[in-house]
């Protein structure tokens, strides 16, 4: 499991790159920033992942323990996480979305 977290008002400007590395490893993420913010959105519509506010230490508490005692759900979310990667950014869409922005049609 990996800990990402993001200031609130940087959603919509950046996307913790370590995301994608994440994502690729194939293990579930734990978001800490805004619930309603692009990562969050992302983590929990793929199921690779839960989200608690950037500050609330007790829903990430509840989280940690619910990941702790539950493999099954742990290795869904690293399998949906990898999933995720493959689906939406790996190198043949990252290439695609250069390519798009070099020569718009």
């Amino acid at each position: 499991m990996h800990l990402i977290r993001l200031r609130p008002q940087l959603e919509g400007f950046i996307v913790p790159s370590k995301l994608y590395g994440v994502l690729a490893a194939g293990r579930p993420s734990v978001f800490m920033g805004d619930v309603n913010g692009e990562v969050s959105q992302l983590l929990r519509d793929s199921g690779a992942g839960l989200v608690c506010g950037a500050t609330d230490e007790h829903t990430l508490y509840d989280i940690l323990q619910q990941l702790h005692a539950n493999d099954a759900l742990r290795e869904g979310m690293g399998k949906m996480a990898r999933a995720l990667l493959l689906e939406r950014y790996d190198q043949r869409h990252a290439l695609a979305a250069w390519l798009n922005v070099l020569n718009p049609r």
